[in-house]
């Protein structure tokens, strides 16, 4: 018997439908179960489900097809179906053992034929999940981050930068030595821009190696690029800065889909509009933080 659980994730809903014995669930709840929803029974985003075989796989065209054998994080290509989308997962460093994932071309039905061990299965559902939902809310102003964000005095604030730049350490610098602070999200913030104009950003169930998964939300006041530095330096970014700095750090292109791609970027210049960015230049110290802060919270 199949068990369908709904989610609601920065005020977008969608489902999630597995056999409930599945041991997906367990794995599942340390990070999303702070997100369920059970008064909400229809009219989600999506769903996603389980199946045992895929029937639209005939007369697939390649859209984009990841050329390095072992992608940080596992590997995805895509292709185009006659009814929708077709992802080719593959778990990390290995190119067997991939999952399908089909998703409808309104976003509104998704399916995965899972391969592998259960780990690979749990990290296949989570992706694909994270996935879905891209596209399901790109076209309400949504968006996906890779970065640290804190929440001092009531607003929020998120620090963007490559991996290993110190998004982490600086972001932990600020619960330290920052009054008032304390960590929404350690990976994957999500930032919405509300028809009212309001920049809101979101705690979310993907927040990688910190398990922060806070189902929370505050008005976002700041954005800041961390670059490693021997001295620290902040400069507030012009437009074009700021967009070549935030578009960076968005979870996905969508550069095999053209109106995707294209209400990522109205949002994106939306949002840049709308919230101040930075590029903090810095030391992992105590100074960067209090520079930084300084200069980013609004008195």
């Amino acid at each position: 018997m199949n068990r369908k659980q709904t989610y609601t994730v920065a005020e977008h809903s969608f489902s999630l439908e597995l056999d409930e014995n599945d041991l997906i669930w367990k794995k599942l709840a340390r990070s999303f179960s702070p997100f369920e929803n059970n008064n909400i029974t229809e009219n989600t985003l999506f769903t996603l489900s389980d199946c045992k075989q895929l029937n639209d796989l005939k007369d697939t065209k390649p859209l984009f097809i990841n050329p390095d054998p072992n992608p940080p994080g596992g590997k995805i290509n895509v292709h185009q179906t006659t009814t929708g989308y077709l992802f080719e997962m593959f778990p990390f460093s290995k190119e067997t053992d991939q999952s399908l994932l089909l998703i409808s071309a309104n976003g509104t039905k998704a399916q995965i034929l899972l391969q592998g061990n259960d780990n690979e299965r749990f990290n296949r559902v989570n992706t694909a999940l994270m996935l879905c939902y891209l596209m399901a809310t790109i076209k309400s102003r949504t968006l996906l981050m890779h970065a640290s964000a804190i929440i001092n005095s009531g607003t929020c604030y998120i620090f963007l930068g490559r991996s290993g730049t110190g998004k982490s350490t600086h972001a932990n610098l600020w619960l330290q030595h920052v009054d008032g602070s304390e960590l929404l999200n350690d990976d994957h913030p999500i930032i919405r821009i509300h028809q009212n104009g309001e920049v809101i950003a979101y705690g979310s169930p993907w927040s990688g190696k910190t398990p922060c998964y806070r189902n929370d939300s505050t008005h976002l006041g700041g954005i800041v690029r961390i670059k490693q530095a021997p001295e620290n330096h902040i400069k507030r970014l012009s437009f074009v800065e700021s967009y070549a700095s935030v578009m960076t750090s968005c979870c996905w292109g969508f550069n095999w889909n053209e109106e995707l791609m294209k209400e990522k970027d109205i949002t994106l210049q939306e949002l840049i509009k709308k919230v101040p960015s930075y590029t903090l230049e810095c030391l992992p110290n105590i100074d960067a933080a209090i520079l930084c802060a300084e200069n980013i919270i609004k008195k």
